[in-house]
């Protein structure tokens, strides 16, 4: 509720440009109560997605991925100081070569844009958010175990359909 209340705020605010809504991190916000700066830097993430444009399906999927991963929080830290930030970015993965970028959202946003562009992920035609989750957990974020993670990730993303 305070999510939502923060973007009718700012879009009200004279003088403002509005930014466009973020129905998406909204609907995940309501599910799985994140920390109001991790909803903030989810709702810039979704926003970077819709400009590259990622479909709704695919954007759920890739933040229930997200949320897995870091909570959305762009400070996390895991497996030992090698997966940082909102992605989770492993410097011995898709991170690699980013050094302490990976923990800027948009910059690793960046660079998980360009992978799905190469891996033709953003041309498929997803039928749910759930199924997009799963599809981007095992091509995109690969964890350890990724046929369950995938399941997990796509159970959270379903909550928005």
């Amino acid at each position: 509720m305070i999510l939502l209340l923060l973007f009718m705020s700012v879009a009200e605010a004279p003088g403002l440009p509005t930014p466009p809504p973020c129905p998406i991190t909204v609907e995940l916000n309501n599910q799985l109560h994140p920390t109001l700066n991790s909803a903030r830097v989810a709702c810039d993430v979704e926003r970077q997605l819709h400009r590259a444009g990622w479909s709704d399906p695919l954007i759920t999927g890739a933040l229930a991925n997200a949320w897995h991963e870091s909570h959305w929080n762009p400070d996390a830290v895991g497996d030992r100081g090698h997966a940082v930030g909102f992605w989770q970015l492993h410097d011995r993965g898709l991170g690699h070569g980013m050094g302490v970028k990976r923990l800027s959202a948009r910059r690793s946003t960046a660079r998980i844009i360009r992978f799905t562009e190469k891996q033709q992920l953003t041309t498929r035609s997803l039928r749910t958010s759930g199924q997009a989750a799963d599809i981007f957990c095992r091509k995109v974020m690969r964890p350890l175990r990724s046929d369950i993670a995938g399941r997990t990730r796509a159970r959270t993303a379903d909550l928005v359909d």
